[in-house]
Order: C-alpha cells, then sequence, then structure tokens
C-alpha cells in the first residue's frame, strides 16, 4: 500500500486482486495486459506511461484501498482531482512502483514451500 499526494489530496493505493477486478468491471479491459502494454509504449515514448492509463490503473487501486467506502465512477473521480502533474516523478513511480511489486513480485510467505518444477525423467 502507498500513499499518493495531489494537490491537497492524499490516495491510498493498494494492488490487490480487487484492483484486477474493479479495473475489469470499470474499463472492460484487463489491467494487467494495459499496464504490461502501456510499459511497453512507454519505453518508445521516452519513458512515459499514457497519461489516462495511468489515472485508471491508479482509481482502481485507490477503490480497492478504501474498501469498504465507496470510490466514484473513473469519469467522477478524476473530474474531482486537482492538481494533477504529469512531470512529477514521484507519482510516476508510486503508481507503477506499487502496481509492479503488488502484480507481480510477491514475496513468498516466511515458512511457506516452494513449487519445484518436476525432474525431468531420463
Amino acid at each position: 500500500m502507498r500513499s499518493i499526494k495531489i494537490g491537497e489530496k492524499t490516495y491510498g493505493v493498494r494492488a490487490t486482486t480487487l484492483a484486477l477486478l474493479f479495473y475489469k468491471q470499470e474499463f472492460h479491459r484487463p489491467l494487467l495486459t494495459d499496464y504490461v502494454n502501456g510499459a511497453k509504449d512507454a519505453e518508445s515514448n521516452g519513458g512515459m506511461y499514457d497519461e489516462i492509463l495511468l489515472l485508471q490503473i491508479m482509481w482502481a487501486m485507490h477503490k480497492a484501498d478504501r474498501l469498504p467506502e465507496k470510490t466514484p465512477s473513473f469519469i467522477d473521480w478524476i473530474s474531482e482531482i486537482e492538481g494533477f502533474n504529469f512531470s512529477d516523478p514521484e507519482i510516476y513511480q508510486s503508481i507503477l512502483g506499487e502496481a509492479g511489486e503488488g502484480f507481480f513480485q510477491k514475496p513468498l510467505i516466511k515458512g511457506q514451500a516452494q513449487i519445484k518444477k518436476p525432474r525431468k525423467r531420463t
């Protein structure tokens, strides 16, 4: 979980399976597919993610963080945001860092056995 300050407001974001569900319900696309494709596009665009995609990912993770409180629809939510600085690398790092670490790099729980690949028979 991370906190992102935009203007005078602070938004909690949490990369959970609920965020994946909320994203799919709102945008009718899988978040992880858009995240990976956004990273590919960013490589060819000087490292900049699509601004709306970035906000969509943030919205889904923010909605997951706020449960059980209600979060407005994406359009209503972005209409309330004031002072979003798209040139602030800290905002990019917070959103993309939470998504990357939360969805792709979960450490094993202490004591949890690792799944081993079966050995090839010779």
